[in-house]
C-alpha cells in the first residue's frame, strides 16, 4: 500500500463522503515549500496501468473517482461542480482550466483568477 492511499483513505475519504452526504468541504493543502504539497495533491505523474492507480495518484484524482464511483453504484442522478485552486505566491490558478493558459513558476499551463473586491471588502 503507497503512502498517497494511505493519506487519502485515513485523511481524505471521510470528507469525500461528507460531500456525498450534501455537505460542502475544503481539502486544503498548507505548508513551507518543498515539504510535498503538490505530490499529495497532484501526483507524481506516473501514469496508471488497466483503470487502476499508480502508487502515487494523487489526491484529485482519488477524489474524483471516488465520488463517481459511488454515486454510479447508486445509480445516482446528479449535478456536481468541482473547483481545484491553487494559491502560490500571492496568484490564484485554477488547477482543472487549461484554456488561455499563462506558465507559472512549475512549467505547467494553468488559467489565473482574477479577484474581485467589493466596495464592503468582501472578495468573489
Amino acid at each position: 500500500m503507497s503512502k498517497q492511499k494511505d493519506f487519502f483513505d485515513q485523511a481524505i475519504s471521510p470528507i469525500v463522503n461528507e460531500v456525498l452526504e450534501g455537505y460542502n468541504c475544503t481539502i486544503f493543502a498548507y505548508g513551507q515549500t518543498g515539504t510535498g504539497k503538490t505530490y499529495t495533491m497532484e501526483g507524481g505523474g506516473k501514469k496508471a496501468k488497466n483503470g487502476e492507480f499508480s502508487s502515487d495518484a494523487d489526491v484529485i484524482l482519488r477524489v474524483v473517482r471516488q465520488i463517481f464511483e459511488v454515486l454510479e453504484a447508486q445509480n445516482a442522478e446528479y449535478s456536481m461542480k468541482f473547483t481545484f485552486l491553487e494559491l502560490y505566491n500571492e496568484e490564484i490558478t485554477d488547477q482543472l482550466a487549461f484554456e488561455e493558459c499563462v506558465k507559472n513558476s512549475d512549467d505547467k499551463f494553468k488559467k489565473p483568477i482574477a479577484l474581485m473586491e467589493d466596495g464592503k471588502g468582501g472578495v468573489s
